[in-house]
C-alpha cells in the first residue's frame, strides 16, 4: 500500500489545512503529567512547529523534549547552587552529579528534536532552504485565520494553558 501524500503547502487545499489546524489547541497527550515549568516547555517547543504538521506521535515527543529540557534547567540551577564541584561523605572533591544529569537531558532533547526535525538539517538531509521555504509557508498560512475578516463567524474559543487538559 502506498502511503497517500499530502498537500504541497502551497495549494489551495494546504492553505485550507493550516487555516484550520492554526485553530486548534494542542493538547497535552493523555497519560502524560506536565508540571507548569514543563508545560510552559512544552508550549514553545509545539511553537516551534507548524500545527498543521503535528501528529499524535509528534506532540509526545514534544511533551519529551518539555520534560527533559526542565529536568536539564533544574540540573543546571542545582549546579550553580552546589558547584561543578562537590565533596563526598569522606572530603574528596567529586563532579555535582547534577552535571551528568543536565548532559543526559540536553543530549536527549538534541536527539528528539532532530527527530522531529525542528532542527532543518534533521528534515531535509542538510538542505536548511526546502525546509525554511516550508515553515514559512506553514506560518504565513496559520496567520491568515488572524487577518479574515470572519465578521465572528467562526467560532474562536481562548484555550488558557489550564484548558489543554480535556481527557
Amino acid at each position: 500500500m502506498s502511503k497517500e501524500r499530502r498537500a504541497r503547502v502551497d495549494s489551495t487545499q494546504g492553505v485550507h489545512e493550516a487555516i484550520a489546524a492554526a485553530n486548534r489547541p494542542v493538547p497535552i497527550p493523555a497519560g502524560v503529567e506536565l508540571d507548569e515549568l514543563e508545560a510552559s516547555i512544552f508550549d514553545d517547543v509545539v511553537a516551534e512547529l507548524a500545527k498543521s504538521e503535528l501528529t499524535a506521535h509528534r506532540v509526545r515527543l514534544c511533551a519529551m523534549i518539555a520534560s527533559d529540557l526542565a529536568r536539564m534547567q533544574r540540573s543546571n540551577e542545582a549546579v550553580a547552587q552546589q558547584g561543578s564541584v562537590i565533596s563526598n561523605a569522606q572530603g574528596n572533591a567529586r563532579v555535582n552529579p547534577h552535571v551528568r544529569v543536565a548532559d543526559q537531558a540536553l543530549r536527549s532533547a538534541l536527539a528528539m528534536r532532530r527527530s522531529l526535525g525542528i532542527t532543518a538539517r534533521a528534515l531535509n538531509g542538510g538542505d536548511t532552504r526546502n525546509v525554511a521555504i516550508r515553515c514559512q509557508h506553514n506560518l504565513a498560512n496559520e496567520a491568515l485565520l488572524d487577518d479574515m475578516d470572519d465578521e465572528d463567524l467562526l467560532a474562536r474559543p481562548s484555550v488558557s494553558p489550564s484548558d489543554r487538559r480535556d481527557h
